[in-house]
């Protein structure tokens, strides 16, 4: 594998890992709405760690990846990588996020293309995800970034079962 997405024009991405945590945390209390609106209640103390460290059963933990979004040495966004799931050559976007302020204005179409782009040198051959069925705004952005809809599921979260729609965008 091989580095990061390239950097855009006003923000880089950087790997994360348990040294971040703490400033993963912040951000992700910073988008504490987010969190509200999907689980009904704001991040933990731990979200970040969970962030981390969450992998499917059987999933080898090398080939997940999270990255930072960060401008002007401010983490603003952070995204959630699996490589070869659920098949190989695969990639599973399990989040997607940005603070509030650095969201609308294009910043998540410049990403999905840059990770577009990088994934595809790396050898993917799609990208896959998840939106949760209230998540229709999300819904909404992921049509317009060019991913279809290939199937549904429910899925078991903090002792609650919700409906999600399957999306893929073939590279």
């Amino acid at each position: 594998m091989k580095g990061t997405p390239p950097a855009l024009d006003d923000a880089v991405f950087r790997p994360l890992g348990e040294a971040e945590g703490p400033a993963l945390q912040r951000l992700l209390e910073r988008c504490a709405d987010f969190e509200v609106f999907m689980r009904g209640a704001p991040p933990t103390s731990e979200a970040a760690q969970e962030l981390l460290e969450a992998c499917p059963a059987g999933h080898p933990i090398q080939k997940k990846l999270v990255f930072g979004l960060e401008r002007d040495g401010e983490l603003i966004g952070a995204l959630d990588l699996l490589r070869d799931y659920p098949e190989a050559n695969d990639w599973y976007l399990g989040l997607l996020l940005f603070e509030p302020q650095s969201r609308s204005g294009g910043l998540g179409e410049r990403v999905v293309a840059a990770l577009r782009a990088w994934i595809a040198g790396q050898g993917g051959r799609c990208i896959r995800l998840a939106v949760h069925d209230i998540n229709e705004d999300g819904a909404r952005f992921w049509v317009k970034m060019g991913f279809q809809p290939c199937g549904t599921a429910v899925q078991e979260r903090d002792g609650r079962s919700e409906p999600v729609t399957r999306m893929e965008l073939r590279l």
